[in-house]
């Protein structure tokens, strides 16, 4: 049987890592095929995935690939004129004394040697009397000045001044926005998929006046939840009302459904009841508060009981086996989902199981709610981090570099400046 390949190691590097590549000129080899020169440099910042930014000794910066790169010591083939760097552990100081001592042997041996011969010295007093200059001798000076554009010597880093000058997102940004402004004035075509090419002039920034500025709130309306008021009903059934107002827009028709599926389903599953389904959303909210498997807030006494000097949570157990059975609760969360599906949709919308939710959430915020006429545009990402599956069962998921957490799916909402609540959440299911 043959074995699979083999993988290796995922290369890592870092900023100010010392690295070697064959991208110089060619060069000639013992053999015909053609090689190139192995430069020396140090990574300056990653620009990509598994590509770097490298200078290297010689003053050239390039972007390669993490292929190409070998990691090499911290002294391997430094220039002289550049300082030895600072040790950061046990390894690199053992490497940085074996170097010192390269060096100094190679100074002693330059001593040993005569500086130049007889010859020599008649010469270069003959050139000193009648005021000879080389040519050859300012020919190089003239050319490292031409190559010292930065103001540094070939091959040394640069500063931490000078490093904030790499190209990032608020440089780029920066650049954009001027090149943007210098357009103020002329019209731009830009081209796009659906709509063609569409003409814009770009503009100075524009400051309404103040009467034309749409208010923050109208002082005589009332803004929040339509027709609910709060002393109509108990304190303890207050947040279950908001809840289900805003929720839902008929929470009954919702415990049918359930059952509808239930009877699809032909299992041996009782119907729920509409106390039932009122006490498994409670279960539901109620369990975030507790930092225990759901399997243990069913239990009928605390974890560790017999055990005294272990404490497992500082906060009783609450017993959720009192309002509802395990099993029950499991049916239960199978059949949720089946509230916001549209069968009908089945063939025309992969996210028929879930748009429905969408849809009503929209329309309840559109028809139950009072808003302020300021809205606030963001986004929002539901981290998803699939394990077997590319997609992990839904038909598309996002990768958003710029997001706390980059994968998963991105919505767009709108947020009311006084009411604070989510007015609208766009789903872009179809668009990505």
């Amino acid at each position: 049987m043959e074995e699979g390949r083999r993988t290796s190691g995922q290369k890592r590097l870092s900023p100010n890592q010392r690295v070697s590549g064959a991208v110089g000129e060619f060069i000639q080899g013992p053999s015909k095929r053609r090689r190139r020169q192995r430069w020396f440099g140090h990574i300056i910042t990653a620009v990509g995935e598994k590509k770097y930014l490298v200078r290297f000794d010689s003053g050239e910066e390039r972007e390669l690939p993490s292929a190409v790169l070998k990691v090499e010591h911290a002294t391997a083939s430094i220039p002289p004129d550049i300082p030895l760097p600072t040790a950061e552990n046990v390894r690199e100081e053992a490497l940085l004394e074996n170097a010192v001592a390269e060096i100094e042997q190679d100074s002693a041996e330059a001593e040993d040697m005569p500086d130049a011969r007889p010859e020599e010295e008649e010469q270069e007093l003959e050139e000193e009397a009648t005021g000879a200059v080389d040519d050859d001798v300012q020919e190089p000076s003239s050319g490292a000045q031409e190559n010292d554009n930065e103001g540094r010597m070939p091959g040394q880093l640069p500063t931490a001044s000078e490093q904030s000058s790499v190209k990032d997102y608020h440089s780029i940004k920066k650049t954009a926005k001027e090149k943007v402004a210098a357009l103020a004035g002329h019209e731009v075509t830009v081209g796009t998929r659906k709509n063609g090419s569409m003409k814009w002039k770009v503009i100075a920034m524009h400051d309404p006046m103040d009467e034309n500025i749409v208010r923050e709130y109208d002082p005589v309306q009332n803004y929040g939840l339509k027709d609910f008021h709060c002393h109509d009903y108990k304190k303890s059934e207050v947040l279950v009302e908001i809840f289900l107002r805003v929720t839902f827009l008929d929470w009954k028709e919702k415990v049918n459904k359930m059952n509808a599926a239930i009877a699809a389903e032909k299992c041996k599953c009782k119907k729920f009841s509409e106390e039932e389904f009122l006490v498994g959303l409670a279960l539901m909210i109620g369990a975030a508060e507790f930092s225990q498997k759901g399997v243990d807030l069913f239990g009928s006494k605390d974890i560790g009981e017999e055990d005294e000097d272990v404490w497992h949570s500082v906060s009783a157990s609450p017993h959720f086996k009192q309002y509802m059975a395990f099993s029950r609760f499991k049916d239960f969360r199978r059949f949720l989902p089946a509230i916001f599906s549209d069968e009908s949709k089945k063939e025309t919308d992969p996210w028929y199981q879930f748009s429905g939710a969408i849809d009503e959430f929209n329309l309840i915020r559109n028809t139950r709610f009072v808003c302020s006429q300021w809205i606030c545009a963001d986004e929002s990402m539901c981290s998803w981090r699939p394990r077997t599956t590319a997609l992990g069962g839904l038909p598309n998921i996002s990768f958003v570099v710029r997001k706390p957490e980059p994968l998963g799916k991105l919505m767009l909402i709108k947020l009311f400046y006084l009411t604070t609540i989510f007015f609208k959440s766009n789903d872009i299911f179809y668009k990505l």
